[in-house]
C-alpha cells in the first residue's frame, strides 16, 4: 500500500473558493492510497491556512479500515500542516461517523448542530 501526497481535479476550484473566502495564504495538502492496481482507495482531503489544518474529508474503503490506516493519514496530515506552520487542526463530522475515532486522536468537539446525530465541528489545538 502507497500512502500519496496529492491533488484531485478540484484544486483549482477549490484554492480559488479558499483565496477569495481567506484571502490567500491557502495551501492543499491531500493525501491519497492507492492500491497494487493503482486504484485511490482511500484519502484525506484537507487545506492549511491561518495556522490550521482543516480537514475536509477522510475516507476509506471498507478493506483498509480498522488496521491504523486512517490514524496514519490524520497524524501525516498533522506533521506536514506543522511544517507549514499550523499548531491547530478542524473539522466537521456527523454522530454516525467518526467522532471516537477523532476523540482517540485527541480531538474534542466545540460545537454541535441542533439536529439528531450531529456532532458538529471538532477540533485539536
Amino acid at each position: 500500500m502507497d500512502f500519496i501526497f496529492g491533488t484531485f481535479a478540484t484544486d483549482e476550484l477549490k484554492v480559488v473558493h479558499h483565496r477569495a473566502a481567506r484571502q490567500g495564504g491557502v495551501q492543499v495538502l491531500d493525501i491519497f492510497i492507492r492500491d497494487k492496481e493503482d486504484r485511490v482507495c482511500g484519502g484525506l482531503v484537507s487545506v492549511t491556512y491561518w495556522g490550521w489544518l482543516e480537514v475536509e474529508d477522510l475516507w476509506l474503503g471498507s478493506a483498509l479500515r480498522g488496521q491504523g490506516v486512517g490514524r496514519r493519514l490524520v497524524t501525516m496530515a498533522e506533521a506536514e500542516a506543522r511544517s507549514r506552520g499550523c499548531s491547530r487542526v478542524w473539522l466537521r463530522t456527523f454522530g454516525f461517523q467518526a467522532r471516537g475515532f477523532y476523540e482517540k486522536l485527541g480531538y474534542y468537539v466545540v460545537g454541535c448542530p441542533p439536529h439528531e446525530g450531529a456532532v458538529g465541528v471538532i477540533i485539536k489545538a
